[in-house]
C-alpha cells in the first residue's frame, strides 16, 4: 500500500464527498465486514495475550504462541485504520508520517508471524524426529533469547 494523501485539504473533502455518495452496497458490505473482523481479531488476541500470559504455565510453546499472539494484535490492531481507509473511498486522510509507519508495522509483521510460525514448526519437527535431544536441550531461555 502506497500513502495516497492528498496536499489540498479541501480538494480532499470533495473528493471524500463525492466518493462516499457513489459507494455501492457491496463497498459498504465489505467495509463492514472488515470492520467486524478486525474487531473479533483484536479481541480475540488480546483474550489469547491473557490466558497464555497469565494463566498458563511459562513453557516452551506457550512462549512461541505468546509471540505469535502478541505479533497477530499489532497486525489486527493496524485493520481499523485500514478498513477506514476503504470507507474514505480508498483516500488516506490521517497523513503520511502515519501512513507510513502503519504500511511499515504492517508488513513488518507479516515476516515475524512467518518467522513465528517456521519457529513453531521447526520447535514441533524436533520434538518429533529428537524426542530425548529436545528433553534435554530445549528450554524457556533459549525460546526467549530467539524471539526477544
Amino acid at each position: 500500500m502506497h500513502c495516497p494523501v492528498s496536499q489540498d485539504a479541501n480538494l480532499s473533502l470533495l473528493t471524500l464527498s463525492n466518493q462516499t455518495s457513489s459507494m455501492t452496497s457491496l463497498n459498504i458490505f465489505t467495509i463492514s465486514l472488515h470492520g467486524l473482523f478486525s474487531s473479533i481479531g483484536i479481541i480475540e488476541n488480546v483474550l489469547i495475550l491473557g490466558v497464555v500470559g497469565f494463566q498458563v504455565r511459562r513453557s516452551v510453546i506457550s512462549i512461541w504462541i505468546l509471540n505469535l499472539a502478541a505479533s497477530d494484535l499489532l497486525a489486527t490492531a493496524c485493520l481499523p485504520f485500514f478498513t477506514l481507509y476503504m470507507a474514505r473511498g480508498n483516500t488516506w486522510t490521517l497523513g503520511t508520517t502515519f501512513c507510513r509507519i502503519h504500511s511499515a508495522v504492517f508488513f513488518l509483521n507479516m515476516f515475524v508471524s512467518g518467522f513465528l510460525l517456521a519457529a513453531i514448526s521447526m520447535d514441533r519437527c524436533l520434538v518429533v524426529l529428537r524426542p530425548v535431544w529436545a528433553q534435554n536441550y530445549r528450554n524457556v531461555q533459549l525460546v526467549g533469547r530467539s524471539v526477544g
